[in-house]
């Protein structure tokens, strides 16, 4: 098990989880279960070297390390 800290930019939220997944799609779902956040509707990437997830195939690092999410779409204008 390994801590991921999820940040998001709607409010400078951020939240722990402890999770076993390996790749986006298995963190997708325990942040999503977590009910904070919903990472399904959300662009990620990984803090420091920048990677973003896309793919629920996408490897995550092995260690503890923190995620950005941000909206897929961002409603502005009318």
């Amino acid at each position: 098990m390994r801590t991921v800290t999820v940040i998001t930019t709607q409010g400078d939220e951020r939240v722990s989880i402890e999770t076993s997944a390996t790749t986006w799609g298995e963190l997708k779902r325990a942040i999503n279960d977590e009910g904070t956040f919903n990472a399904s509707s959300a662009k990620a990437m990984i803090r420091g070297d920048r990677t973003p997830l896309s793919r629920d195939t996408d490897s995550i690092p092995s260690g503890s390390f923190s995620l950005f999410l941000t909206p897929e779409k961002i409603k502005s204008g009318k």
